[in-house]
């Protein structure tokens, strides 16, 4: 992990001590070593080292928490990380081999591909219903391999983040230290618990998705 990568990673554990210590519980110990190494082989992307390094103390959240870290979308064990690119890989074999997706956008235009999967996507977010955050290895023309993109089964438009992981968390902990969040009250077994939104003039959006659409009109 390059310094600035480790210095926005720590930034993002301290803001969550802070504002959101219900989700400190749900990182999941890492239990052994991850075989990233294995992991690049099987789907021949290059999966960035400043990314792999996070998980040298945590392999993700428990999976289908609510209190996901990335404005409520849940950080990905390294297990459903491989799951959800063995189930891309498994659908872009049973699609066409030139699939269109005609309903599909990207933004900003001509630096994703405008489609809703694909095995040269690798997740590392998700809400747990077919969407997530993710690094792009097969960008459009004016892209960069391995930028931080949302997609996803359930979602029309394909979203840039960042050119990089780096890119990401700063552009994560802006949207934190400009108050662009908030919670939401979530009744769980019958629990009061809380859910991380994103705030987009004023409201709440129902989903990291939505907001994304908001901000992109804004």
């Amino acid at each position: 992990m390059t310094n600035s990568t480790l210095n926005l990673w720590e930034q993002l554990m301290e803001w969550l001590q802070n504002q959101y210590p219900e989700a400190l519980p749900t990182l999941m110990p890492l239990a052994c070593p991850l075989d990233w190494e294995d992991l690049q082989k099987r789907t021949g992307l290059a999966v960035p080292e400043d990314f792999t390094s996070i998980y040298h103390t945590h392999n993700g959240q428990v999976p289908y928490t609510i209190e996901g870290i990335f404005l409520g979308l849940s950080w990905m064990g390294f297990e459903e990380i491989k799951e959800a690119w063995l189930m891309f890989e498994d659908i872009k074999r049973q699609l066409p081999e030139e699939p269109t997706f005609e309903w599909q956008r990207a933004f900003p235009a001509g630096y994703a591909k405008p489609i809703p999967i694909s095995p040269l996507r690798l997740p590392f977010a998700t809400d747990w219903c077919g969407n997530y955050l993710g690094f792009d290895f097969d960008p459009d023309k004016q892209g960069t391999p391995g930028q931080v993109i949302s997609f996803g089964s359930d979602e029309d438009h394909v979203h840039v983040l960042a050119s990089s992981f780096e890119g990401f968390l700063g552009w994560l902990l802006s949207k934190y230290q400009q108050g662009e969040w908030g919670f939401e009250g979530v009744d769980v077994d019958g629990e009061e618990s809380k859910s991380l939104k994103a705030r987009v003039d004023g409201e709440l959006a129902p989903n990291l998705f939505m907001a994304l659409d908001q901000w992109q009109k804004g």
